[in-house]
């Protein structure tokens, strides 16, 4: 799910776009690493990952980083 967000993303034009579990080295990434804007990612109140993506609108990444924070929440639990 988490890559398919990112290669949708990036499939519309967003150049980079990281999602982080917390905890762990684990992360999904697409396109080369540029500037990002970064989000943390919360899930029921617990810091669950971390969202970065190359655009400049906080707005966006605040909700791609809340519609996708049920699932980084069920990989945080399996790695910690």
């Amino acid at each position: 799910m988490l890559e398919a967000v990112l290669t949708a993303l990036h499939a519309r034009g967003i150049e980079y776009g990281a999602i982080r579990i917390a905890g762990t080295d684990h992360a999904f990434t697409v396109g080369r690493e540029l500037e990002a804007t970064r989000r943390g990612i919360v899930f029921e109140g617990h810091a669950v990952g971390e969202l970065e993506v190359a655009v400049d609108d906080r707005a966006f990444t605040e909700r791609v980083a809340t519609l996708v924070s049920p699932y980084v929440a069920a990989l945080s639990s399996r790695h910690g």
